[in-house]
């Protein structure tokens, strides 16, 4: 999997993600979205990027999944992150198991 090109596309989309919270919000939506609670201070963009910087590989996978089960991306982006994970063996053939098994 191209972890560089997922993190590439992501980055922008959670600092889109602003919206959704206040400063006073951002700790349970971050923990809502699977984000590690970012430093207080700062604007709100600057505060997402930081804890969508702070997520390790394993976790980016995690978060993306995340993104995707919630619904909340255009169809655009979703579908560009649908083909990047799915380029991992692994992750699709868990992906699989969940359809056949209706999760």
């Amino acid at each position: 999997m191209n972890i560089l090109a997922l993190k590439q596309l992501m980055r922008p989309v959670v600092g889109d993600l602003k919206g959704g919270c206040t400063n006073k919000t951002m700790p349970e939506f971050c923990r809502k979205l699977g984000l590690p609670i970012p430093d207080d201070g700062g604007d709100k963009r600057g505060r997402l990027h930081a804890a969508f910087d702070a997520l390790n590989d394993t976790d980016l996978l995690l978060f993306a999944n995340t993104l995707l089960e919630q619904r909340i991306l255009n169809k655009d982006v979703r579908n560009q992150i649908q083909d990047l994970l799915w380029e991992d063996e692994a992750y699709r053939e868990q992906c699989l198991l969940k359809m056949e098994h209706g999760l």
